[in-house]
């Protein structure tokens, strides 16, 4: 019986080291690596492995001679890598490569420098802060990827700089978030209207820091690095409020000294935070964890040199949001959610101007489908008391969808 029991075990736990490796073989990285042992330090481009972090050359670039830090991102619409870089004639440019290795567009950056890409799952647009070295001037913009050039949307004048790999981006609402310092070297966490550049909030962070940000749009989240001031030995995976600058601790790592700077990437399908850093015996990991549990699910030693990371996240993006036209019209009005925190029991209403197909979804903060309905044509008002007091406490998501286009609400149960 005791033997039975043993086999039981230890096939539960084969099972489950083989869901693990599936889950992370389904995350899709992409970076720029240097192969030391070659003695050329050219530039690659490279896919990695999550499970094994073992790297896979897709290209060398021979016409790339450094790479910015902190400067990259994922244009998921077209499957580009990007960042910013010098070519062998230390001109500055912004590339674009596809993953078979083709420079798409490198367009020459004049006077500026390009810090922070983050790409807007929901629009399709890539945001940056961009400071002007010849004018002196700070500014939030947008890379246009088809004309491949930036384009100021405002002036960023009580920024004094962001620091290296401490941007993310929230589809959900349109917001550029990062944590730098203001003109007075106050460190601050700063959210920016994606819309018109405007600063929304601005939150004083005077007691610990934060690196590595990352967005959790499924479970609306802002995750990162943190370190508090009163012992800068001790790292944490944590989410942090940047509306409140409050931090809620996910899981501490003891195991990790250093990080590399520009390393960090989030999956937004399996909840995955990952980031390359070094362990207590100087060993170079790529780590990987479970932002929602706190779980780490792997932290394998690499001797292989990559950095600016990106991720994939396609296929979220596309069942997520099921919009790349933003220029569409939106059929849906007056959409209100009452109360809101509640209990389980809240009222939806909203009105419809034209005919069009409506799909109402509540999703928990595992993706999963909670309550479904479906109004075809419909037009009108629409006023419905919904019932959701069978599932646990925490945050939802109210998912409209209409002519491909979407409307997110969270919602917040308390009971």
């Amino acid at each position: 019986m005791k033997k039975n029991k043993r086999i039981v075990c230890i096939l539960t736990i084969i099972c489950f080291l083989c869901i693990t490796s599936m889950t992370a073989q389904n995350i899709k990285l992409y970076s720029i690596g240097i192969d030391a042992s070659r003695g050329d330090n050219k530039v690659m481009f490279c896919k990695i492995d999550p499970v094994t972090a073992s790297v896979t050359l897709i290209a060398q670039l021979n016409d790339v001679k450094s790479v910015n830090s902190g400067s990259s991102t994922f244009d998921q619409n077209s499957h580009h890598y990007i960042f910013s870089g010098h070519d062998v004639n230390n001109i500055t440019r912004l590339y674009s490569i596809d993953t078979l290795g083709k420079v798409v567009s490198n367009p020459v950056i004049n006077n500026a420098f390009i810090f922070g890409l983050e790409y807007d799952l929901k629009s399709n647009h890539i945001y940056c802060e961009i400071n002007n070295t010849f004018l002196g001037i700070r500014s939030f913009g947008s890379f246009n990827i088809e004309k491949g050039v930036t384009e100021d949307i405002n002036n960023l004048d009580n920024v004094l700089g962001m620091a290296t790999g401490s941007s993310a981006f929230n589809s959900n609402t349109g917001k550029y978030i990062f944590y730098g310092p203001d003109n007075n070297n106050v460190k601050r966490i700063w959210s920016i209207n994606s819309v018109d550049g405007v600063i929304e909030t601005s939150q004083i962070v005077d007691s610990f820091f934060v690196s590595e940000l990352e967005f959790d749009n499924l479970n609306n989240k802002l995750i990162g690095i943190y370190r508090n001031k009163t012992d800068l030995s001790k790292l944490f995976l944590a989410e942090i409020n940047y509306l409140t600058a409050e931090v809620s601790i996910i899981c501490n790592l003891d195991d990790v000294t250093t990080l590399q700077t520009g390393s960090s990437v989030f999956d937004q399908s399996t909840g995955s935070y990952i980031f390359k850093g070094r362990d207590v015996f100087n060993n170079n990991r790529l780590f990987l964890i479970n932002a929602l549990t706190g779980e780490k699910i792997s932290n394998i030693i690499t001797d292989n040199f990559f950095y600016e990371i990106e991720c994939d996240n396609t296929k979220f993006a596309k069942s997520f949001y099921e919009s790349t036209d933003l220029n569409m019209e939106n059929t849906i009005d007056n959409l209100s959610v009452y109360p809101n925190p509640n209990s389980g029991f809240f009222n939806l209403s909203f009105s419809s101007s034209a005919p069009t197909v409506v799909k109402i979804q509540v999703i928990n903060n595992l993706g999963q489908i909670i309550y479904n309905e479906s109004l075809d044509s419909f037009i009108g008002g629409y006023s419905k008391n919904i019932d959701i007091s069978a599932f646990g406490s925490g945050k939802y998501f109210l998912k409209l969808s209409m002519n491909e286009q979407t409307k997110i609400e969270q919602i917040t149960v308390i009971k």
